[in-house]
């Protein structure tokens, strides 16, 4: 049975001098796969934690920093790349990809605090 990830919606930025909206895109990203692996709160510390993947490659990921005032630094390994820091989530941000295929996404994934213990949610799909 596969394990259904969509991404739906729009993105609006809006011009808030003129009141007017300067761009909109639809969002319409779906990825079927066949495990999923989700946690609604996840506690880091300022030492990487090692993310399990449900699947490698992993090809739909989601990434929400819950906390208020610390940063998430974020480092992956691509499908035949190597490790690297690609992202710090600042509070309240997040990040997500969605590729459409089984030959590309993620084979290692980690996290860790740059300071405190800030809580993130996360969704993993392949």
């Amino acid at each position: 049975m596969a394990v259904f990830g969509s991404i739906n919606g729009s993105l609006q930025i809006t011009d808030n001098i003129v009141g007017s909206i300067a761009q909109t895109i639809a969002l319409n990203l779906s990825y079927a796969g066949t495990v999923s692996t989700y946690s609604e709160t996840t506690t880091l510390s300022t030492n990487p934690t090692s993310i399990s993947l449900p699947v490698s490659p992993t090809q739909f990921l989601y990434i929400n920093n819950l906390d208020t005032v610390n940063s998430v630094i974020v480092t992956w390994t691509p499908t035949g790349g190597s490790s690297n820091i690609v992202q710090t989530i600042d509070p309240g941000g997040a990040i997500m990809f969605c590729q459409t295929g089984t030959s590309n996404g993620i084979t290692a994934l980690s996290m860790q605090a740059s300071a405190g213990t800030p809580p993130v949610k996360y969704l993993l799909l392949g």
